[in-house]
């Protein structure tokens, strides 16, 4: 689902250890998160440049 998601360029994903999904923007360079399994996302930051990928570190 893309509730709260503008963005139809959408390059990359990754999860944590919790299940939150998260998503990376090609044109904006947004970054999204859904804690809902993907149901609704709300938008984290935005970098400016496009997102190539996503990885989450041992801490999260």
């Amino acid at each position: 689902m893309n509730t709260g998601i503008s963005d139809t360029e959408l390059t990359t994903s990754t999860v944590d250890r919790s299940g939150d999904v998260f998503v990376g923007s090609n044109s904006g360079g947004d970054i999204y998160e859904s804690t809902d399994q993907g149901a609704g996302w709300s938008k984290i930051a935005t970098l400016g440049y496009p997102v190539r990928s996503l990885f989450m570190g041992g801490s999260d």
